[in-house]
């Protein structure tokens, strides 16, 4: 089984994150942080999971203990949360990010649209963005993924069947 930790549980992607991987026969999720949650059993912060798991949070744990054996890291955080936390991951586990803070390639860009300063550029550079539809070999070889916000997401599989045809010559804008 794939042993899975999730960063960041008592949100609304994290829980469903959770709830999606407790039915998968492949995944074993090990742990759930939540650090205002920590010691309550998840089913008492998401009624929705109750029968389903007796998991409790945990809080997010110090560098990298706790991640023996752990294949793969969901960081399901506020955004700029994931910048403090991907640096300190051994190299061999896979990651994959749900907030924004790996998604722009660009320090420029990313100041601008969040305002702040991307403090981990160099690790930014390995990784691949996670839209299974377009990029899905890259993913597939990849360590680290930026999973692509939902609105990122209904933008680009609405305009990829256009750009592959050859049918959009400029920018796009979709506000």
């Amino acid at each position: 089984k794939l042993r899975v930790a999730i960063y960041g549980g008592s949100g609304y992607g994290g829980a469903e994150l959770l709830r999606i991987l407790l039915f998968q026969p492949h995944a074993e999720v090990v742990f759930v942080t939540a650090n205002e949650h920590a010691g309550k059993r998840v089913a008492d912060v998401h009624r929705n999971l109750l029968g389903l798991t007796e998991v409790s949070f945990i809080p997010a744990p110090a560098e990298r203990e706790g991640l023996d054996g752990v294949d793969c890291v969901f960081l399901a955080l506020p955004h700029g949360q994931a910048l403090e936390i991907a640096p300190r991951l051994p190299a061999g586990v896979k990651v994959v990010d749900l907030s924004g803070d790996f998604r722009l390639s660009s320090a420029e860009e990313f100041r601008e649209h969040y305002g702040r300063e991307h403090t981990a550029m160099e690790l930014q550079r390995e990784f691949v963005y996670g839209l299974t539809e377009v990029n899905r070999e890259a993913i597939r070889r990849a360590r680290l993924v930026s999973n692509p916000g939902c609105f990122a997401t209904a933008t680009l599989l609405a305009l990829a069947p256009l750009v592959r045809a050859g049918l959009v010559a400029g920018r796009v804008v979709v506000d």
